[in-house]
């Protein structure tokens, strides 16, 4: 599915220990930041809520427009225990011609 600039993104995203699916109940939280690729902060750090439905944690965002861009979203999940773990996604928008 194709995303356009100043549409809304819903950023998804699941995690697994051991083989096992986590949910709101194994982390103390989940938090997502977003930047420019030339580490512009867009977004700081906020939680990104639970989805019992989807069983995941989700997080909307209005992405910037009219103009394409590719931006860099970190996504930190906090353990129980007071470790942390991260990983990046790029996330591109297109020119919407009408």
């Amino acid at each position: 599915m194709t995303l356009y600039a100043g549409e809304t993104v819903i950023i998804k995203h699941t995690a697994t220990l051991d083989g096992e699916q986590l949910t709101n109940l194994d982390v103390s939280d989940v938090l997502v930041s977003i930047y420019e690729m030339d580490d512009t902060v867009l977004l700081s750090e906020v939680s990104m809520p639970w989805s019992s439905v989807a069983e995941r944690w989700e997080y909307s965002w209005s992405s910037p427009g009219p103009d394409a861009g590719k931006y860099r979203v970190k996504i930190r999940v906090s353990g129980l225990d007071g470790s942390d773990n991260w990983e990046y996604q790029i996330l591109r928008t297109k020119t919407k011609i009408v």
